[in-house]
């Protein structure tokens, strides 16, 4: 009788762990819901906001004047904005965020404060050697 209720015992111990076994794979089949985040790519037209600020890769010293209508120039330009110039201050600033955020809202802020606004990544740039 004990040797009965001994096998009883181990196969109810048994039929639990393996309850608790198939529980836990499928709970690990569950595909993960993962949030798809849509970028957009933007470039803004931007000026120098102090002409003595020497560093041309300091972005806090550029304002965003507006939404560019057209990409820059993609070669080289001596007299004008190009995304090929490697001279010069920057004319435009291409950022990529969220495209749930509103590109308008960023105008007139500097590129800086704009970037940590909308966490966005600066993609591009566009250089004017005529600018100082």
């Amino acid at each position: 009788m004990a040797m009965l209720k001994n096998n009883w015992l181990r196969a109810g111990i048994s039929l639990i762990l393996l309850s608790i076994g198939i529980f836990m794979v499928k709970a690990l089949e569950k595909p993960q819901k993962v949030k798809v985040v849509d970028m957009q790519e933007v470039w803004f037209e931007v000026s120098v906001i102090d002409e003595e600020n020497e560093d041309e890769e300091d972005l806090s010293n550029y304002r965003i004047d507006g939404i560019a209508q057209n990409p820059p120039a993609t070669g080289t330009n001596l007299f004008g904005c190009a995304q090929g110039n490697s001279t010069g201050r920057n004319c435009h600033v291409q950022l990529e965020f969220d495209e749930d955020e509103d590109a308008e809202e960023l105008i007139s802020k500097n590129v800086a404060a704009a970037m940590t606004q909308v966490s966005a990544t600066k993609t591009a740039e566009a250089k004017d050697p005529t600018l100082p």
